[in-house]
């Protein structure tokens, strides 16, 4: 009786401390899970995978045929509490439901096939959590696996999964049939039950966590009043959405001006991206959208673009200069997308004004919109004066003199362009201004990513190797189908065995052949006397011409390459040395998850080997955080183990609490006595506030009229100061003219001394020509006195002829003439 005592009071005893630490691992959950975030991580580790586990099982059973679809369907009704009118459904065919002729004449859905519908989507239409997450075709199942993970978060307790699921919201059932409805009236085709069952699978698919997605499902102007509908009934929930996503429908300018005048009055609305590419749009829609996003003062990311060929948007030179107008203004937008637009050299002419003045775009898409060559001004004016970080250029056949304006722009210097991608893809570029723009952009400190895809390289890249060996910042390069040779390989490969910081490389659809591929190889290869690459991590060589040989060189080099992960040499003539090779570097190398070699000639049993040995890489690679979690999991229950510092801790707490509240009251008190005294001491400075301001009218007068009287004084003191400087530049010149002047004085007296000397000379001629003037007068006088005594004596004769005129007297006078 003694030992069964003894037992029974031990066993009470154990019960007791049980209950006690159970209390106390309880107390010390909850006060752990708010301050340390481990155990939470630790719980959604282990109830996601509880999930994925049963859904694995549930799914591994079903398949996706239109007749297991309708077994669930069937067996949901049946297994269900529905009345016996909806069970009149199970004595219809398999197929009649979607394919009677009844049903495809009518314009309306008959009530039984809306209750049937109902009953089929429950719980509406849930939202997927991500991409990689299990599309659900069976509803019954969901929503019982989801009624048991709820269960057991409230079991374990867990407030962050309580939270995480609190997100997940559904949409009304009757709002999709009214917008299926709308579709179908936009489209005039008839309602029909079984284009209902797929257009809400299609929108299940689409919708996600926090995403209004109505891409692809032909929605025109009728409709964008149900999508009102769902955006009011969406506002009155708890969680919102955040991106509205309209591509590819038909929406026209009716349909987006209904929803601008909708989002323009929802100044508090969630909505953050909008999506509206693709929606036959002209320069009246686009400047509607652009008021609209004008006074919602919540979006900052908007997509205007046209991916396809029908239902384009079509921006004119007004709708242009009018978004560019928003641009300058806005503070809030930072993505905008206007890919297929048709802006031209003159919308972007409009646009780049607007880019002058902004500072909040940070990612810009103007591809494929016939931009052409004489545009480099407007990029100067959009990458000099923002702050754009990618910017995509493609298929605007730019030209080698844009590019290297753009280079020019990248260039380090006063004018910092901070772009990290950058995409001029297809712009009919050359080698040379290829190799302009990577001289431009060596030593660049933001650029991470270029895109080169679909240019003319055949000339050679020589600018790479010192591009890739100075630029420490750029980490994706693409130069798909660039028409490279092995000549342009050689310098891309020792540009790469001297980078650092390269971490993926695409060179797919060009002439590498087996040459090419040897120089990638031996720039990958570990050698410890030369500089290698040990950065990249993903290399693109498909349908380059890579022959037998040359991929067991490759599959050799990245054998010890401890930084690669993915490599792609699909669409090659690899074989089996090749296969044997490869599988020898997957084996080796447990680092690479992701080997493609598609359409190549190796044996169907070396790809299944290699296939095998990559999934093995791949399960290693995601169990690697296990073992950190586990121990983790083990120093929590350590830690839980020991429920009595908890005790203590918890009781230090209390007696600190108790401290502060006393001191706290002292506190009030204290506050309130002084309340009283500053109430007191506030009305008594009122009073002398009226006296105070009659004194301040005076000596605001007062000074105002010294503040004249000093400005005075300073505008004189500053005459002064420049009649001072005036003075002395006055001096200076005098000085100068002084100077000048002497030189001129000396240079004019030594020409007068020259003068007076020539004078003198000159004088003494005049006077010798004085003399002989008189000397000729004299002889002309006595010339004269001479013929006058001649003509005297022929006077003579002449009388004498006519007393006596003989032969001899003529004669004498002709003589004497």
């Amino acid at each position: 009786m003694d030992t069964i005592m003894k037992i029974v009071s031990l066993k009470e005893q154990l019960i007791q401390q049980n209950n006690k630490i159970n209390d106390a691992q309880a107390r010390s959950s909850k006060s752990f899970r708010i301050s340390s975030p481990l155990i939470q991580e630790v719980k959604l580790f282990q109830t996601k995978s509880q999930q994925n586990q049963k859904r694995k099982e549930s799914y591994s059973t079903q398949s996706n045929s239109p007749t297991a679809k309708y077994d669930n369907f069937i067996q949901f009704v049946n297994t269900s509490q529905i009345s016996q009118a909806d069970r009149e459904i199970d004595d219809i065919p398999r197929q009649s439901l979607l394919s009677s002729q009844a049903f495809r004449n009518s314009e309306q859905l008959s009530p039984r096939t809306i209750e049937a519908a109902k009953k089929y989507f429950q719980n509406g239409i849930q939202f997927a959590e991500d991409k990689d997450s299990v599309q659900e075709d069976s509803y019954s199942d969901s929503s019982s696996s989801e009624d048991q993970n709820r269960e057991g978060q409230n079991d374990n307790g867990d407030l962050l999964l309580d939270e995480e699921l609190s997100e997940w919201k559904t949409l009304k059932i009757e709002d999709v049939f009214s917008l299926f409805e709308a579709k179908c009236a936009d489209n005039k085709l008839k309602v029909l039950p079984q284009q209902l069952f797929k257009f809400v699978d299609k929108l299940k698919n689409q919708i996600k966590k926090g995403s209004l997605s109505l891409q692809e499902l032909q929605l025109g102007v009728q409709s964008s009043k149900k999508i009102i509908q769902l955006l009011k009934n969406n506002s009155k929930s708890k969680c919102l959405f955040s991106k509205l996503l309209l591509a590819k429908n038909n929406l026209g300018d009716q349909g987006i001006q209904q929803l601008c005048n909708f989002l323009s009055k929802q100044h508090r609305s969630s909505i953050v991206h909008l999506d509206i590419s693709n929606n036959n749009l002209t320069s009246v829609g686009i400047k509607q959208v652009v008021n609209m996003v004008s006074q919602n003062q919540n979006i900052i990311s908007l997509d205007i673009s046209s991916y396809d060929g029908y239902n384009r948007n079509r921006l004119s030179r007004s709708a242009c200069i009018y978004l560019s107008q928003y641009i300058a203004q806005t503070e809030i937008l930072q993505f905008l997308k206007m890919q297929n637009c048709c802006i031209g050299p003159q919308g972007l002419f409009s646009l780049s004004k607007g880019f002058t003045a902004n500072r909040s775009i940070i990612s810009l898409d103007i591809s494929k919109n016939d931009i052409g060559k004489d545009c480099s001004q407007c990029f100067e004016s959009i990458l000099s004066h923002s702050k754009i970080m990618e910017l995509n250029l493609r298929g605007n056949f730019l030209g080698d003199q844009s590019i290297s304006k753009i280079g020019e722009l990248l260039k380090p210097g006063l004018k910092m362009c901070v772009l990290n991608i950058l995409d001029i893809s297809n712009n009919k570029l050359t080698s040379d201004g290829i190799n302009n723009f990577f001289e431009s952009i060596q030593k660049n400190q933001y650029l991470e990513r270029l895109i080169l895809d679909q240019n003319n390289l055949r000339g050679g890249l020589p600018e790479i190797i010192q591009f890739l060996q100075e630029n420490t910042n750029i980490t994706y390069l693409s130069m798909v189908d660039c028409c490279i040779y092995p000549e342009v390989v050689e310098s891309i490969a020792t540009g790469l065995s001297r980078n650092s910081s390269l971490k993926s490389l695409n060179l797919s659809k060009n002439f590498i052949k087996d040459s090419g591929a040897e120089m990638i190889a031996q720039s990958m290869k570990y050698d410890p006397n030369l500089i290698t690459n040990r950065s990249l991590k993903v290399l693109d060589l498909s349908k380059c011409a890579i022959e037998d040989y040359r991929g067991q060189v490759l599959s050799d080099a990245f054998k010890y390459h401890q930084g690669i992960i993915e490599v792609s040499l699909c669409h090659n003539l690899l074989g089996d040395a090749s296969g044997f090779s490869l599988i020898d570097l997957a084996r080796n190398n447990q680092k690479i998850i992701k080997l493609d070699l598609d359409m190549n000639l190796i044996r169907l049993d070396y790809m299944q080997e290699i296939q095998r040995l990559i999934s093995m890489n791949v399960d290693n690679h995601k169990s690697m955080r296990e073992p950190y979690l586990k121990e983790k999991l083990i120093e929590l229950k350590s830690i839980e183990q020991k429920p009595e510092d908890f005790l203590k801790k918890e009781e230090e707490f209390q007696k600190k609490n108790n401290q502060h509240s006393q001191v706290i009251t002292k506190y009030q008190e204290l506050y309130e006595q002084e309340e009283q005294v500053c109430k007191q001491e506030y009305n008594k400075l009122l009073d002398e506030l009226v006296d105070i301001k009659k004194i301040n009218q005076s000596i605001i007068i007062s000074k105002d009229n010294e503040i004249q009287h000093k400005q005075i004084l300073a505008d004189y003191e500053n005459q002064i100061s420049e009649l001072r400087i005036e003075n002395e530049k006055l001096q200076n010149d005098l000085e100068v003219q002084n100077a000048q002047f002497q030189s001129k004085y000396q240079v004019y007296s030594k020409r007068k001394s020259q003068l007076e000397e020539q004078k003198k000379k000159l004088n003494e001629k005049k006077l010798q020509m004085i003399l002989q003037v008189e000397d000729a007068s004299q002889l002309n006088k006595d010339l004269e006195n001479k013929i006058k005594q001649v003509q005297d004596r022929i006077k003579l004769l002449q009388q004498k002829t006519k007393s006596k005129p003989n032969n001899k007297s003529t004669v004498n006078i002709q003589q004497a003439k």
